[in-house]
């Protein structure tokens, strides 16, 4: 297991690249339920065929809530460490939208990375999410994450 001093030495580089993930209609449906957000265009595939995406999209904010997961894989959970407190972005930008059944990964930088105090330590990370076969990112993030040590 490493630790926080190897997302410090990343300091202006990527920190990793996160597996590919796919997002199908059960799921988004079930992400519709939980958060209310039924707009057709994520829940209605026949209707959704007729706009200009041609089907059904992900929400972003269902894909925002995989960030920790993706960035798990990429070593951003460092083991010793007490804590990871989400504390929040900077920017949050949902550029294209996500066509389900797509597949997607997380690309996350190293952006900055400030000693609050004694065991409080703020790296805020530039995220990138992919889609599979597409050159424009679906998501771009600058998202804060505190880590806390004893």
């Amino acid at each position: 297991m490493y630790g926080i001093d190897r997302i410090r030495q990343r300091l202006g580089s990527e920190l990793g690249v996160s597996d590919w993930v796919a997002f199908e209609q059960a799921e988004v449906q079930s992400f519709a339920d939980l958060a209310d957000d039924d707009q057709f265009i994520h829940v209605d595939s026949e209707r959704a065929t007729g706009t200009r995406f041609g089907g059904t999209i992900v929400h972003g904010f269902f894909v925002v809530s995989y960030f920790v997961s993706m960035i798990r894989q990429v070593g951003g959970m460092p083991g010793d460490v007490d804590m990871v407190i989400n504390y929040g972005f900077d920017r949050l930008r949902m550029i294209s939208p996500i066509p389900v059944g797509s597949r997607v990964r997380g690309r996350f930088t190293v952006s900055s990375c400030l000693e609050k105090q004694r065991g409080k330590t703020l790296i805020k990370y530039d995220v990138k999410i992919e889609v599979d076969g597409s050159e424009k990112p679906a998501i771009v993030a600058c998202w804060l994450l505190m880590y806390l040590t004893s």
